[in-house]
C-alpha cells in the first residue's frame, strides 16, 4: 500500500512539473536557400550566417500573407548590432526604404525595434519587447500585404499564435507609435545583419486570417 501511494505521489509530481514547463518547440533547422545581395559575411552556409550584409531568399512571397520564423543573435554589446527582415520588397538588393522592413537592434541588455513601410518608420513600443533578449531571438514574423499592411510578431515559445497572443500587432492601438498606411510593392523576402548571427530562417505557414 505504501509503495502504491509513493508511486502515485511521484506520478502526480511529474505531471505537475510537466504542466509548469513551457510549450515544447520544434527545432528550426537550417536557413532557406538564398543569395547574398550586399555586404559580406564572416560565416555563410546553410547552418549559420554571421557578420554584416543582406540575403534574399530564392522563394519570395507568393500571396498577400507571408510568415518567417528565425533564430538570431545580436553580437555587439552596444547599439551597433541589428537583424532585419524584409517582406514584399521590389528592390533586388533589399533597400531599407522599400517594402516592409522589421528591425531589431541591441541596446545593452535590451532589444528595441521598429517597422518601416515604404520608408516610413514606426517605433515598436518598448513594453512589447521586454522579454526579447539580444543573444537569443527566436521569433515568428507574419506580414499581410493588405492595404494597409499588417505586421504580427510572436516569440516562438508563446506556442499559440493568434492575434491576441502576438507581442506586436500593427493593427492594435499602442503597439507602434503610429498607424501603418501603406503596403509593399513587390515579392522579395530576405534578411540583413549588422554584427549579428542567424542560425535558422524558414518560411512558415501564416497563422492569422
Amino acid at each position: 500500500m505504501e509503495k502504491f501511494i509513493l508511486r502515485f505521489l511521484i506520478s502526480s509530481i511529474a505531471i505537475v512539473l510537466a504542466s509548469c514547463q513551457g510549450p515544447s518547440l520544434e527545432p528550426i533547422l537550417g536557413i532557406d536557400s538564398n543569395i547574398i545581395v550586399r555586404g559580406s559575411f564572416t560565416q555563410y552556409d546553410a547552418a549559420s550566417i554571421e557578420g554584416t550584409g543582406a540575403i534574399r531568399f530564392d522563394s519570395g512571397a507568393t500571396n498577400n500573407r507571408h510568415a518567417l520564423t528565425f533564430k538570431a543573435s545580436l553580437n555587439d554589446a552596444l547599439t551597433n548590432s541589428t537583424v532585419s527582415t524584409y517582406f514584399y520588397s521590389s528592390s533586388a538588393s533589399l533597400a531599407d526604404t522599400n517594402g516592409i522592413v522589421i528591425t531589431f537592434r541591441r541596446q545593452g541588455a535590451s532589444v528595441i525595434g521598429n517597422v518601416s513601410v515604404g520608408g516610413t518608420s514606426y517605433t515598436i513600443n518598448s513594453n512589447k519587447l521586454v522579454y526579447y533578449y539580444p543573444t537569443s531571438l527566436d521569433l515568428i514574423i507574419e506580414v499581410h500585404n493588405t492595404n494597409p499592411a499588417r505586421i504580427l510578431i510572436w516569440r516562438r515559445d508563446v506556442g499559440i499564435y493568434t492575434a491576441d497572443t502576438a507581442d506586436v500587432d500593427s493593427k492594435r492601438s499602442g503597439d507602434l507609435n503610429g498607424t501603418v498606411g501603406a503596403n509593399g510593392p513587390g515579392t522579395f523576402v530576405g534578411m540583413s545583419l549588422t554584427q549579428g548571427t542567424i542560425t535558422s530562417a524558414k518560411s512558415t505557414v501564416p497563422q492569422v486570417l
